[in-house]
């Protein structure tokens, strides 16, 4: 009900007389209190849902019911990424919405953080989506009553991953296919790398040479010239050259050439060299 419009010397004049109205036909306090805490937590509850649908990462929460894992909230851009919706996984299980192999891996976490396990971790992958989930069990006197999961879409870094290991691949080939001696060493002249190739040429199998000196098989008379060589490498940042004779696992000596290359990380500084070495003068 409301009032005509009056002046304000007659509202105050009948103050007093509004007062008393309220006190008859107006909410108790207690009750009147109630309701605006209702409110404050609904509008509480509601920021909390679109902070959650506007983050760029996927937050839900489950709870298990006669055996059974129910989703109760899930919401985030991530979602969306994936081809999904909220209506689409709240009140439902894993395999109502995501494919059988899928949802099997996904209930081994699930039941994992159930059991009171903290920070379980786990990578997966959803419509071409990966990310990674960590679940934290929510405990009531002892007793878990509810998981929460938050999860970040880890998509290109798995994308550059695969293209690393594509290259990897790619050069494995390379190198396992082709007669050149190549050798990755640091700065300390230890081998890190050897390619197959090596047991081609001079019987001595890849293996062998990692945690080696690269000086270790160079014939004696040969050794100091390779060294000054090496170090000059090192300390110029520059390619280096040299002939030198290196020992055959059947004891005689190969007339080797080879180019050593440095490898400068991103602030110039000098970490490896890799030297490319070849047979220029059959057995001596």
């Amino acid at each position: 009900m409301f009032s005509p419009p009056v002046a304000a010397d007659d509202f105050l004049n009948n103050l007093s007389k509004v007062n008393q109205i309220l006190e008859i036909y107006g909410l108790p306090g207690s009750k009147s209190k109630n309701q605006w805490m209702e409110e404050e937590v609904r509008t509480a509850r509601q920021e909390v849902l679109e902070m959650v649908r506007e983050q760029q990462g996927m937050t839900f929460k489950y709870i298990k019911r006669y055996g059974r894992f129910i989703h109760t909230l899930c919401d985030g851009e991530l979602l969306y990424r994936m081809g999904l919706t909220p209506e689409r996984v709240v009140g439902r299980e894993l395999d109502e919405f995501l494919p059988k192999k899928i949802a099997e891996d996904k209930v081994i976490h699930y039941e994992k953080a159930w059991q009171g396990t903290e920070q379980v971790n786990y990578e997966a992958e959803v419509n071409g989506i990966h990310y990674i989930a960590s679940l934290r069990p929510l405990t009531r006197r002892g007793q878990v009553v509810e998981v929460i999961g938050s999860c970040v879409d880890i998509t290109e870094r798995k994308e550059i991953e695969e293209a690393l290991r594509r290259n990897e691949e790619k050069y494995r080939f390379i190198t396992e296919n082709i007669s050149d001696l190549i050798k990755v060493v640091n700065v300390e002249g230890v081998i890190e790398y050897a390619s197959p190739s090596h047991q081609e040429v001079l019987g001595y199998g890849a293996d062998m040479y990692k945690g080696e000196q690269i000086f270790d098989y160079i014939h004696p008379d040969d050794a100091e010239l390779v060294r000054n060589e090496f170090k000059h490498l090192v300390a110029s940042k520059e390619i280096r050259r040299a002939v030198y004779r290196h020992k055959h696992s059947d004891g005689y000596w190969v007339q080797m050439e080879a180019k050593g290359t440095p490898v400068l990380d991103d602030a110039e500084k000098i970490t490896h060299a890799v030297v490319v070495a070849r047979d220029v003068a059959g057995v001596s």
